[in-house]
């Protein structure tokens, strides 16, 4: 049921300053093209920072979609190990 109190909490949310910066943030998941060489997205396009509703299939869209190159970097179900060992924080004492 709608709330009017609720209204400030959610303009609240919507309006916080985009204070997150990638800078020295290396290794983001960009496109590779069919003749080898790979294409450049901002980590923050389609992020929660910057325009997040960009990805979408629409005209202006961009190489990912519905999530940044931040999510996709980070999602690889298939092989957790090697996304691991990848990123340099691989712990012999932890399983995998």
């Amino acid at each position: 049921m709608y709330n009017p109190s609720q209204k400030s909490y959610v303009n609240g949310s919507t309006d916080a300053p985009n204070s997150i910066v990638d800078s020295g943030f290396t290794g983001f998941l960009q496109p590779r093209y069919l003749n080898g060489t790979f294409g450049y997205q901002d980590p923050t396009l389609c992020s929660p920072l910057y325009n997040f509703t960009s990805c979408y299939l629409n005209p202006n869209g961009h190489e990912t979609y519905e999530g940044s190159s931040w999510m996709y970097t980070f999602f690889v179900p298939q092989d957790m190990a090697t996304l691991i060992t990848t990123l340099g924080a691989h712990n012999p004492s932890l399983p995998v």
